[in-house]
């Protein structure tokens, strides 16, 4: 696949939801993650209207390299604008290469709380309402509650190349990519 320009061999893509969007419940994605140097795979929800309120919940996070293929990035952001956030994550390790099969990644998201699960597995939680997302005035949101991740989200799913995620690109050879595709099987949505 070569750029709108013809001037390579790969270029980045993204999904995004359009619609009213959803607010709190458990939201679940099937998915095989991409292997190949600099390939990052991410499934994320933002707000439909994130001027001067920026809440972004990484469900998960990927590197496509060889000794990253067990390893995801869960994650929530949340403040003024992607320039002015407080951030709150962790690196999971699994025990198995998630571009070989296929797994389910999740995050139950409720007022008080973010639960990420891979493979109906708890493997971190967030509190939204400990005082970490708030404690830095000059970053909060200018419009809207204080209360961090109670606007409704849409589902972005994308596959880019190269990016700040990584070391030492560019360069990078899509030549050596051994699965350089980002595949959902499912999503599903649920709401009390």
């Amino acid at each position: 696949m070569s750029d709108l320009n013809g001037q390579r061999d790969y270029t980045s893509g993204r999904i995004r939801q359009k619609g009213s969007g959803f607010k709190y419940g458990a939201y679940v994605i099937r998915a095989r993650m991409p292997r190949g140097d600099h390939l990052w795979a991410a499934l994320w929800t933002l707000p439909i209207n994130n001027q001067c309120r920026y809440e972004e919940i990484d469900i998960a996070e990927y590197r496509g390299q060889q000794n990253e293929v067990n390893n995801v990035e869960m994650a929530a952001h949340w403040g003024r604008g992607w320039d002015a956030l407080t951030s709150k994550g962790k690196k999971v390790l699994t025990s198995t290469d998630l571009s070989a099969d296929f797994h389910e990644y999740a995050v139950l998201w409720l007022p008080t709380k973010l639960e990420y699960y891979i493979d109906r597995i708890l493997r971190y939680t967030i509190r939204l309402n400990d005082g970490h997302f708030t404690k830095d005035s000059s970053k909060r949101p200018c419009r809207g509650s204080n209360q961090p991740f109670d606007e409704p989200t849409n589902f972005i799913f994308n596959l880019a190349v190269g990016g700040p995620f990584f070391q030492g690109w560019p360069p990078m050879n899509s030549k050596t990519w051994t699965k350089p595709t980002f595949e959902i099987d499912w999503v599903r949505v649920y709401q009390a």
